[in-house]
């Protein structure tokens, strides 16, 4: 693409995460499945970095489906030295606030009473969730409230919203091959140490 002014420039540098950052309170619809992934959390180039482990996945895979098989679990290259691998869980979400087309990353804090609302409620995605944050860090601590059953229909645009969205939690969740993650963390990459 040709640039030929600095706007142009500028809107080609802007880079907008997919991933929904909650606020104190932030109301939310789910729209899609929720997916899981195990990964690591590396430092490449000094960014934070998260690795869909290929090892881990297809264990916790073979486990939730009861697979019996004798085929070769993939290797690692962030296992082999010794990374632990977290597990996160994600979802395709509307806020309710400006209608952006998110995904919704975030753990068993989170997710663990979703989760227990769809089994008591039934299907969650015809809810709005009200996401209720307090603290920071490792002492944060959520409160997720249902609202009403379809008191704010997805509307229209949002629909226009959802199809159109590039999202694809299926890809984000693959791991990749063992050759791409050396790769990415070059051939020298330190072992592990716990703080």
């Amino acid at each position: 693409m040709k640039i030929s002014n600095k706007e142009t420039l500028d809107k080609a540098g802007e880079r907008k995460s997919p991933f929904l950052t909650l606020e104190d309170a932030t109301k939310i619809r789910i729209v899609s499945d929720v997916h899981g992934i195990k990964e690591h959390r590396i430092l490449v180039n000094g960014q934070n970095r998260m690795i869909a482990c290929p090892r881990e996945n297809e264990m916790w895979r073979r486990e939730t489906e009861g697979e019996q098989t004798d085929a070769e679990i993939p290797k690692c290259p962030l296992c082999e030295k010794k990374y632990p691998a977290k597990v996160a869980f994600l979802a395709m979400v509307i806020n309710r606030a400006n209608g952006e087309v998110k995904v919704l990353k975030k753990g068993t804090t989170v997710f663990g009473p979703i989760m227990e609302y769809n089994e008591e409620i039934g299907d969650v995605r015809g809810y709005d969730l009200n996401i209720k944050k307090k603290g920071k860090g490792l002492e944060t601590e959520y409160t997720i409230i249902p609202l009403e059953k379809d008191n704010q229909p997805i509307s229209g645009d949002e629909t226009g919203r959802i199809e159109s969205s590039d999202i694809d939690i299926g890809l984000m969740t693959t791991p990749r091959e063992y050759d791409e993650i050396v790769e990415i963390i070059g051939e020298n990459y330190p072992v592990y140490v716990p703080k």
